[in-house]
């Protein structure tokens, strides 16, 4: 990777962390409003972030331990594969 792409990706990561979302947009206006109300919206946004979260993790890990099986099949299907394309008797590549 160039320097210069890396430190176009370093500075656009910069201006987008200091450019408000809709949560925070949500947080600040409830929170001008009232008070107590900024911090349940603050609340709820961290527990939906964290369910959102567990959920994606879970996601990703039963795909990892599906894919496991998937892998070793095809462990299998390449050796056999191999031994196929061997002479029985010599075992040199067949050509």
């Amino acid at each position: 990777m160039h320097w210069t792409t890396l430190g176009a990706y370093i500075a656009l990561d910069t201006v987008l962390c200091f450019i408000p979302g809709p949560a925070v947009m949500a947080v600040v206006g409830s929170a001008l409003s009232r008070s107590r109300a900024g911090f349940a919206t603050a609340s709820g946004i961290l527990t939906g972030n964290f369910i959102y979260f567990v959920i994606s993790g879970l996601g990703i890990a039963s795909v990892i331990l599906a894919s496991h099986g998937g892998i070793r099949r095809h462990q299998v299907v390449r050796r056999r594969i191999s031994c196929l394309s061997r002479h029985p008797r010599t075992g040199d590549e067949l050509s």
